[in-house]
């Protein structure tokens, strides 16, 4: 899993003929699913509340038959 609080790709692409390199290769090329514009703040300061450094992300789309994106409620268990 990739995630960031932004969009993964740097918008224009730098590389000629490529317009979104970062999910070419992580989703497309090798199956590295993407997470864009995650709240990362809190997902952040819960481990050090709990003194804790490890946790579980869950997330589970919604089912579209043919469809590629959907929205996500992911879940971090401690």
């Amino acid at each position: 899993m990739l995630g960031s609080d932004r969009a993964s790709d740097v918008v224009p692409s730098r590389i000629e003929g490529i317009d979104f390199p970062v999910q070419l290769l992580t989703l497309h090329a090798i199956g590295i699913h993407i997470f864009d514009n995650c709240d990362l703040q809190v997902l952040s300061q819960t481990p050090e509340k709990l003194k804790q450094s490890e946790f579980l992300l869950s997330a589970s789309p919604l089912a579209f038959p043919g469809g590629t994106e959907s929205p996500l409620n992911p879940i971090a268990t401690y």
